[in-house]
């Protein structure tokens, strides 16, 4: 997916979908702790993160254009 997509984060008032994809992330986290997978457990947080992410710069454009 298209990280600048809207469907990873909480634009247009999407919030059920945001809540879905901070869970799902959460348990992606929790799963590959459990694999001893840390590195993944990193990357699902940070996408996880990303979902929650309210930063000016990136929804204007400085990121995602």
């Amino acid at each position: 997916s298209d990280v600048c997509s809207s469907d990873l984060h909480f634009d247009d008032e999407k919030f059920a979908e945001g809540r879905a994809l901070v869970a799902q992330g959460a348990a992606a986290v929790k799963a590959a702790v459990k694999q001893g997978s840390f590195i993944s457990a990193r990357i699902s947080l940070g996408a996880a993160c990303h979902t929650l992410q309210v930063n000016a710069c990136v929804h204007n454009k400085c990121v995602c254009s």
